[in-house]
């Protein structure tokens, strides 16, 4: 039995040709990965944020008869999803002096939630402007007690409940270093309520890391 050698040769070379051609559209794949990662990465340079923050809380609404604007503390902890939008999730806390003065029942709210972030990419910019909306669960808790004067101070003991809130608002961030960013911002928190809405206006200022 013969062999031909030429159809064989052409054989091999077509093999070649066609493994060769494989290798270049899997290094061109690669490289096209890595370009996209590459600017991926330059986009969303740092994916994960920390705030702390604190400030007034104004109240709104029926209830702002009743109890005096307070103060508030917070921390959230967010994470990119894209250059301009950021998935939050936080933890905050305000008291309420009432405005009352034979009764002393103080109000304390926290609230844990999650909401997004919209920041709008201006490169170059020390100040960018950014909005925030999102809900939760919030827990009021008063401690209640009645000044009786000579008779001494009635305690009435303490009322708690889970509600469902929703805010949103708006900001703004000065660099201030490529790890280190001052924020302020304002927003309108409802949290419902079946006799009336609990509403207020808590201004933060604040560090972001």
């Amino acid at each position: 039995m013969k062999f031909d050698m030429k159809n064989k040769n052409k054989g091999s070379e077509i093999s070649q040709y066609r493994h060769g051609g494989n290798m270049k559209k899997l290094l061109f794949v690669i490289c096209l990965v890595v370009i996209f990662t590459s600017i991926a990465s330059a986009q969303v340079s740092k994916p994960f944020s920390v705030y702390a923050g604190g400030g007034l809380t104004l109240l709104q609404g029926d209830y702002g008869d009743y109890y005096k604007n307070g103060y508030h503390g917070m921390g959230a902890a967010g994470f990119s999803l894209a250059p301009m939008f950021q998935l939050m999730g936080k933890l905050e806390y305000h008291t309420l002096p009432v405005d009352a003065a034979a009764i002393t029942n103080d109000v304390t709210i926290i609230m844990y939630g999650a909401g997004f972030k919209f920041a709008p990419t201006l490169p170059g910019a020390p100040i960018k402007p950014f909005g925030i909306v999102g809900g939760g669960m919030a827990t009021l808790k008063t401690d209640a007690s009645f000044d009786l004067g000579d008779f001494g101070t009635v305690d009435l003991g303490t009322v708690s409940s889970n509600e469902f809130y929703y805010e949103f608002g708006a900001g703004l961030e000065l660099k201030a270093s490529p790890g280190l960013s001052f924020f302020v911002m304002a927003r309108y928190v409802t949290i419902a309520n079946e006799f009336a809405d609990f509403k207020y206006i808590p201004i933060t200022v604040g560090l972001k890391f």
